[in-house]
């Protein structure tokens, strides 16, 4: 016999391996780049399967059905992220997991980039930062530019 299948998509979780045999327990995890909505962790949750189609039930280490919610990513610094030190990170807010940043160089500092490749900052499943942007002073680019 086996107990009712738990959906926790809804939840951004999910049962890696899983089989709702009758007795068993089954461990719940939170999808990567997500973490517990609680305390921000990423400890899984046990649940017990019990018999004639019950639902399956939270037994540890919380007790509570595994809601899980987006990584937040720090406010990008040059000490944690790509950011270059005379760069704003122009980032609107909260930043979470797949979220992106388009920093741009302070004024009288100057990137080179290509129309193509716009420098971003990327929020990680892990909470760091991918991508980087790198200022020179405005003086130097145009003396780049010309040689």
């Amino acid at each position: 016999s086996r107990c009712k299948q738990l959906d926790l998509t809804a939840n951004n979780a999910f049962f890696p391996n899983c089989t709702y045999d009758a007795f068993d327990t089954c461990v719940a995890q939170c999808l990567p780049g997500f973490v517990r909505v609680e305390d921000g962790t990423t400890v899984p949750e046990t649940y017990f399967c019990g018999t004639r189609g019950d639902e399956m039930q939270p037994i540890g280490p919380t007790k509570l059905p595994l809601q899980c919610k987006r990584v937040v990513c720090p406010v990008p610094t040059s000490d944690n992220s790509g950011l270059s030190p005379y760069a704003a990170h122009k980032c609107p807010g909260q930043i979470v997991y797949e979220g992106i940043c388009f920093p741009e160089c302070l004024e009288g500092f100057q990137t080179i980039y290509t129309k193509r490749a716009k420098p971003q900052l990327q929020c990680m499943e892990d909470g760091t930062w991918a991508g980087s942007i790198q200022c020179i002073p405005t003086i130097e680019f145009q003396v780049a530019q010309s040689s």
